[in-house]
């Protein structure tokens, strides 16, 4: 503790050249694999676009969700894997528009399951 407290500028230093580089590191890539979660808020994801974004869980994910996390993202393409009798996204207020409460409490990846035309990469 008192470590920390006695070099404070220099973890915050260091904590701030190891974000730029990871955000370096991650615009190089034409690729990008991870949750929705972690493509969606990492600070290293800030800005980068790829021309595929690969999500993984993306049965947990609202359709908003799947849509905001990878709207910017992804140039050419994306690739939503998950299993939709696993758990699903949820949501706690009960009083949403029965549209809207629909679209927030199926996954993006079930809804896509459920359709007729079942697409290989979305």
């Amino acid at each position: 503790r008192r470590f920390e407290e006695k070099h404070r500028k220099e973890i915050a230093a260091f904590k701030h050249h190891l974000a730029e580089a990871m955000q370096e590191e991650v615009r190089k890539a034409h690729l990008v694999f991870g949750t929705l979660d972690s493509i969606a808020s990492h600070s290293a994801m800030r800005g980068a676009r790829f021309g595929t974004v690969i999500i993984d869980e993306a049965s947990q994910g609202t359709e908003p969700e799947t849509v905001a996390a990878v709207v910017d993202r992804a140039l050419n393409r994306v690739s939503l894997f998950g299993d939709a009798k696993q758990l699903g996204p949820v949501i706690t207020q009960q009083n949403l528009f029965p549209h809207f409460k629909r679209m927030l409490s199926e996954s993006y990846f079930a809804c896509r399951l459920s359709s007729d035309s079942i697409p290989s990469v979305l």
